[in-house]
């Protein structure tokens, strides 16, 4: 495999970490002596067992300011350090959404090993914005009973208003909602991914039809008034801040569904003899999310409890979803099921022993329960996408670094969701009835190279 194609390829994976930390919490405060006056120099750490690589560090200026900022949301402990002067350590400081923390400290004359440790509350008062914003964080959002998407999420926000003015309500499957707040436009809301707007054009609303991923969100930020130079409208902002990976493996799932005899029907002889022809019906709708993250290590020295976790959500998820799946199709007289795999199901990715090895299974499960289910018309194939455009890439990514990955296809550029989504439908339809233990890649020609 080229060198330049496993550089490509991590280039690939980290790009979906955020270029520039966004709507993001930070700490901030002045360092003086015992008589008032300021310190400059004085080294400033923050830690977290939630921050990755543990430790951000700050200098403060002639001032005795510092700023640390782009925080991931956590509890941190700060620590500040000069020589010749005793080091003082705050703990448990809570960061959550854009708060930023004022910590103050104040340092004595004292020995180099002396470390005088202050104990007090967290503060709860942002004074360095007006902003007013609540959070929910990722446990809160999967304890949700509901399709995990940012529609579901802005009737927690106060006073919120869908397009019609009423207030917003539940919703049964992920979808574009256009909203608004009371005594404004009902249309002027914003949805956006790591401060990023991913809104459109449409009826001048601030969402699209893009679903962030709000199942594998860090934290969702809802800035209700207050709202600073990143908006253009005065109306509510939904920040859907990503997982930016961490330094154990996690992963999580959600399985949601709706099939025709969930929903009722009004639809009575009396409309028929009216003339009302018949009314549209809802056959069956699924929402299935997953995801996975954690570190990056070689074969020798990958975590087993990794290794168990990544088998878990990539390969052994989707076998249990098929075990269940079969039958069901089975019954209806036959159908057909699609798997989604990855490039990485037919070559290699140094660091991800336990990704790559699911995707490569999960051809292999494709394809074996392709042979025993065709003759019970049960068609089942994978696909592997590679590169695709998405509006997380398009942010995520600078303009070189597109250019380069644009560069690794012989297509010369990158794919799409549509593309990807064609090719799905097309596998699920009758004009691919001959079609079955297949893998079908989405990669513009990159696995030809």
């Amino acid at each position: 495999m080229p060198r330049l194609r496993t550089t490509a390829l991590v280039l690939y994976l980290l790009g979906f970490v955020p270029a520039m930390a966004f709507a993001q919490a930070s700490i901030t405060g002045i360092v003086r002596d015992a008589s008032g006056a300021v310190l400059p120099g004085v080294t400033v750490e923050a830690t977290s067992p939630d921050l990755i690589g543990k430790v951000r560090t700050a200098v403060t200026d002639g001032s005795g300011a510092y700023r640390i900022v782009d925080l991931r949301a956590g509890t941190y402990g700060v620590t500040f350090s000069l020589t010749g002067f005793s080091t003082v350590r705050r703990e448990g400081i809570v960061l959550e959404g854009a708060f930023t923390a004022t910590v103050n400290a104040d340092l004595r004359l004292g020995a180099l090993e002396e470390t005088i440790t202050v104990t007090g509350e967290t503060p709860i008062v942002d004074v360095q914005s007006v902003k007013r914003q609540m959070v929910l964080d990722n446990d809160m959002i999967s304890a949700i009973p509901s399709s995990r998407s940012y529609n579901n999420l802005i009737q927690l926000i106060p006073n919120s208003i869908n397009q019609a003015g009423a207030p917003t309500d539940v919703q049964v499957v992920p979808g574009m909602v256009v909203f608004g707040g009371f005594g404004g436009r009902s249309n002027e809301g914003r949805v956006n991914v790591d401060g990023l707007s991913v809104g459109s054009a449409f009826n001048g609303a601030g969402v699209s039809s893009y679903i962030a991923d709000v199942a594998n969100a860090r934290e969702i930020s809802m800035s209700t008034t207050g709202g600073l130079g990143e908006t253009e409208g005065g109306g509510p902002a939904l920040n859907v801040l990503p997982k930016e990976g961490g330094n154990s493996v996690r992963g999580t799932f959600f399985g949601a569904g709706v099939t025709s005899g969930m929903v009722g029907s009004n639809y009575t002889q009396e409309l028929r003899d009216r003339g009302l022809t018949t009314p549209g019906e809802t056959r069956k709708v699924w929402d299935f999310n997953l995801g996975i993250g954690g570190p990056i290590a070689p074969t020798g020295e990958y975590p087993l409890d990794g290794w168990d976790q990544v088998i878990a959500i990539n390969l052994s998820g989707v076998f249990y979803g098929m075990r269940y799946q079969i039958p069901a199709i089975q019954a209806a007289g036959g159908g057909a099921i699609v798997n989604m795999s990855s490039i990485l199901g037919q070559v290699g990715l140094r660091g991800s022993p336990a990704y790559v090895a699911a995707k490569h299974g999960l051809v292999g499960l494709t394809r074996t329960a392709a042979l025993e289910y065709a003759p019970h018309r049960v068609r089942i194939n994978v696909v592997g996408p590679a590169f695709i455009r998405t509006p997380l890439v398009e942010h995520s990514l600078t303009p070189d670094v597109l250019k380069m990955l644009e560069g690794q296809h012989p297509i010369g550029r990158l794919g799409t969701s549509e593309e990807v989504a064609e090719l799905t439908l097309w596998l699920c339809s009758d004009k691919a009835s001959f079609v079955t233990g297949s893998y079908y890649a989405v990669d513009g020609g990159y696995l030809a190279q």
